[in-house]
């Protein structure tokens, strides 16, 4: 029987250690460039965030902080060249957190701004309506004592003066009466006025930007529930303030033949390439362009005289005959117009009937033109 001896002066054999649960790696530690593309990730929902809830502001609106937001980050997921840089033939861009600090720093004061003037503008409208509002009061208390003595001096006539005496008195009374009415009426008009002075910049704040709701999602304009909304808001308003505001209503001719000769599609790309022109031609941001119906569209024009709206709208003639269709070369399209002022006294009613009024004629007299109404 063989087997192997140890060497006479041969070390023990060393017990294998089992590694202890302290001495072994974490299991759940992640590496560092995980560690960093989770924060990233977490930095670039952040940016998201601050697009998705921001809200307009002189320098620039609530759409186009969410589109800047969205482009910093990807900037930072996929290393897209910043805002404002130009892309590059070669290389990829370095992320530049720095710059995107200062843009949130920047975007965070100008709304922190906006909105604290928005805050003074309500506090300003709320003391002139009660400023207004005392001075009605006490100017009323002396209207009716004014009147409450003329009537006492025409009734003790009445009783114990005479025939002529009696006419005088009424002649006096029926004077003073018809001179305190008219100045009353002067200083109800007077104080709104001055309070629709104060209300006009407020008025702008109410003017909520559009929700995805209220967009009508072929054109991507506002819908036929925004636009009641928004005309019902302003009918309101002037009411209180002499604010010129005009209405467009528009309507492409004979649009049911493009999509009985070339089919839906051809009045789909009709109606979006309609859409862009009229982004196009309407440029302020007060400006409030609307899918008014089927082939109809609307443009609310504030601090819009009617004179100046009509040659605004007429702008849209010529740039109709720019625009090319790509599937169906061959098509041409032209609008008739109607329009009309928001004028003291007007419902959203009224208004608006007008302006379908003006159309029609547009209309019926020949088509591709633009009423005043």
């Amino acid at each position: 029987m063989l087997w192997n001896k140890k060497p006479p002066n041969a070390a023990p054999p060393r017990a294998t250690a089992t590694p202890s649960a302290a001495a072994q790696p974490a299991a759940s530690s992640p590496a560092p460039e995980d560690e960093f593309e989770h924060a990233l990730e977490t930095l670039a929902g952040v940016v998201r965030t601050i697009g998705r809830f921001a809200m307009d502001a002189p320098e620039a609106s609530a759409s186009e902080v969410q589109q800047l937001c969205e482009h910093w980050s990807q900037h930072l997921l996929i290393r897209r060249p910043k805002p404002g840089d130009e892309p590059r033939g070669s290389g990829t861009p370095s992320r530049d957190f720095r710059s995107l600090c200062d843009y949130v720093v920047h975007q965070r004061k100008a709304e922190q701004a906006h909105v604290g003037k928005a805050l003074e503008d309500l506090r300003n409208a709320v003391w002139a309506f009660i400023h207004g509002l005392n001075r009605a009061l006490a100017d009323e208390a002396d209207v009716d004592g004014a009147i409450a003595s003329q009537l006492v001096r025409l009734r003790n006539t009445a009783q114990h003066g005479s025939l002529e005496e009696l006419r005088r008195a009424a002649v006096s009374a029926a004077s003073s009466i018809s001179d305190v009415v008219e100045q009353r009426g002067k200083r109800q008009r007077q104080r709104s006025l001055e309070l629709g002075k104060q209300l006009v910049p407020l008025g702008k704040q109410l003017e909520e930007p559009p929700r995805p709701g209220m967009l009508d999602p072929l054109t991507e304009l506002n819908n036929r529930q925004a636009f009641d909304d928004f005309t019902s808001h302003a009918a309101e308003l002037a009411g209180f303030a002499a604010r010129p505001t005009s209405l467009v209503l528009i309507d492409l001719d004979h649009f049911g033949q493009i999509n009985e000769l070339h089919g839906r599609s051809a009045g789909d790309q009709v109606l979006r390439a309609f859409s862009r022109c009229l982004v196009r031609t309407f440029l302020r941001k007060d400006d409030f362009l609307a899918r008014y119906g089927g082939d109809e569209f609307a443009v609310v024009l504030p601090e819009t005289e009617l004179h100046d709206a009509v040659v605004l709208a007429q702008r849209l003639h010529p740039a109709l005959k720019r625009l090319e269709f790509k599937d169906w070369p061959e098509l041409s399209i032209s609008i008739s117009m109607g329009a009309s002022a928001l004028q003291p006294g007007d419902s959203v009613g009224t208004w608006r009937e007008r302006a379908e009024r003006a159309l029609s004629d547009a209309q019926q007299g020949r088509r591709a033109r633009s009423v005043p109404a």
